[in-house]
């Protein structure tokens, strides 16, 4: 686990943010305010753990803007990848997710990075 990650753990489980909406202001606050993916991709980490699917769903499709913003292809795909693996994992949505690795399989038309395809090709066989 990064050291992002460890962090926002720790903050996400203050006991001052036990207040359910303390909490989510917090949340809010790191998300709404973030710039660098991959501080949002480990604040989904993060809110996977505690088991706030909708919240970790948020900062992914974040961390997926800023990626695609910035040009990066791959690292959108990956984001793309993971919120696919989300979605059908957590939630059951199958439509959803397959959009998610359609998104991520053009990003990857776009670059040549093959663990990257390596690792849609793999969600997509699931």
């Amino acid at each position: 686990m990064g050291q992002t990650t460890e962090k926002i753990l720790q903050i996400v489980a203050n006991p001052e943010l036990k207040d359910p909406a303390k909490a989510a202001e917090r949340r809010n606050q790191i998300l709404a305010t973030a710039e660098d993916p991959g501080t949002l991709r480990d604040l989904a980490t993060a809110e996977l753990a505690l088991g706030a699917v909708g919240a970790a769903v948020d900062a992914l499709e974040r961390a997926y803007r800023l990626h695609v913003a910035a040009g990066d292809a791959a690292d959108a795909a990956l984001v793309a990848a993971r919120l696919a693996d989300v979605e059908l994992t957590h939630t059951g949505a199958a439509a959803v997710a397959t959009g998610w690795l359609d998104l991520a399989r053009r990003h990857l038309r776009d670059c040549h990075d093959p663990a990257a395809g390596v690792t849609v090709e793999m969600l997509a066989a699931y």
